[in-house]
């Protein structure tokens, strides 16, 4: 098992996807760009992963489990905008946390690789093709700093996601755009997925 804190450099790129995504106009780019300065200019990731563990549910013969988590501080900064109704900054917080979350697979399956020397071939997010009690498995395996689960199996910090990935001997070759690995939507099943582009 692996644990590891990784810190996510801001890309201000990431504004264009968040307008465009959320359907914000262009008059809230400013203010976007505000919030993210003020709240996101060094954000840090947990990762914590294993590599072929033994699991009821998983039949694959390479793979990893991993849980990624932003923590708790972001959390309690969206809560605090929220208590003050400023709905607007909520959204907006919200919509730039789950884009650095989105941002740090590229970092987890980079290392997964280093560690392991495979390569992962998807992302599978827990609820989707597993059931969601092998979020309990997972949790109970990895243990990561922080993270608990409620009994509807929503892990807490929110900014969090539990997954598995399955792997390949093979070259690494494209990891420059391994953010995009998780999107083939239109095949997806998981429909209030809030990554969702199709």
């Amino acid at each position: 098992m692996k644990h590891k804190i990784v810190r996510i450099s801001p890309e201000y790129s990431d504004i264009d996807d968040i307008i465009k995504q959320y359907h914000f106009s262009e008059d809230d780019r400013s203010k976007i760009k505000s919030l993210y300065q003020r709240h996101f200019a060094s954000p840090q990731v947990q990762m914590d992963y294993a590599i072929n563990p033994k699991l009821d549910g998983i039949d694959l013969t390479d793979y990893a489990v991993a849980i990624l988590t932003l923590g708790s501080e972001i959390d309690e900064i969206i809560n605090d905008y929220m208590a003050n109704q400023q709905i607007m900054e909520t959204y907006i917080l919200d919509a730039i946390a789950v884009k650095i979350l989105s941002r740090s697979y590229k970092s987890l399956v980079r290392d997964i690789n280093t560690y392991s020397g495979k390569t992962v071939s998807s992302l599978e997010f827990i609820g989707n093709k597993y059931p969601m009690e092998l979020t309990k498995e997972i949790l109970d395996l990895l243990k990561p700093a922080g993270v608990s689960m409620n009994e509807s199996y929503m892990l807490s910090p929110l900014k969090s996601v539990c997954l598995v990935l399955p792997l390949y001997e093979g070259s690494a070759v494209g990891y420059d755009n391994v953010e995009n690995i998780c999107n083939t939507c239109s095949s997806c099943g998981n429909l209030k997925c809030i990554m969702r582009k199709s």
